[in-house]
Parts: C-alpha cells; sequence; structure tokens
C-alpha cells in the first residue's frame, strides 16, 4: 500500500514538473502582432512580426489567412492594406511581402 502511494505521489510529481515546462513555453510563446487567421504554430512567428513592423513603418498592413484551396502546406494567403483597409496587394508567400517591402523602401527613399 504505501509503495503503490508512494508510485502515485511519484507520477504526480512527474506531472506537475511537465505541466510547468508546458506552462513556462507557453507564456514565452512569441504570438503575431497581425492578424492571422493560421495556426501560427506552423510559422515562424518573429519572421513575420518583423515584415508587419516594416510594412506598419510603411504604412501598411498585413492579414494572414489560409488560401481557401487544397494546396502544398505553407500555402497562405497574405494581404497588404493600406491605411483605409483597402487590399494593395496579395502574395501568397512571405518572400512576395519581402520584396513588395524592398520595393516600397527603394519607392520612398527616391521620392
Amino acid at each position: 500500500m504505501q509503495e503503490d502511494l508512494n508510485d502515485i505521489k511519484s507520477r504526480v510529481k512527474s506531472l506537475e514538473e511537465k505541466i510547468a515546462q508546458k506552462a513556462d513555453k507557453v507564456e514565452a510563446e512569441v504570438k503575431p502582432k497581425f492578424k492571422c487567421n493560421v495556426d501560427y504554430n506552423k510559422i515562424d512567428v518573429e519572421e513575420h512580426n518583423s515584415c508587419y513592423d516594416k510594412l506598419k513603418e510603411l504604412g501598411y498592413d498585413l492579414v494572414m489567412e489560409n488560401d481557401g484551396c487544397i494546396g502544398p502546406p505553407g500555402l497562405y494567403r497574405y494581404k497588404v492594406l493600406d491605411n483605409d483597409g483597402k487590399k494593395v496587394k496579395d502574395f501568397y508567400k512571405l518572400e512576395g511581402i519581402k520584396e513588395f517591402i524592398k520595393k516600397e523602401e527603394k519607392r520612398l527613399s527616391i521620392s
């Protein structure tokens, strides 16, 4: 009986440690700063947030959603919106967003 009790205590302690580790991970988790309608555990949130920050500096907003069709994994629809919420561009990869940022930065530096 005492062995069973010790075994249960040991299991409870182990579970408490696992729960604490999971809670720490959730608290440290980086969340998207932009409207994101996808499972953000499957994307590099820090990289996406970096693009979002650059778009904000340029006067744009970012929305990310599933593209609505069956396709390869990682295919999302990125919408770049202006300050009035009107769509400026659609992209299907983060690289498209990065290219848009480069072009806008270049355009603004020439002006």
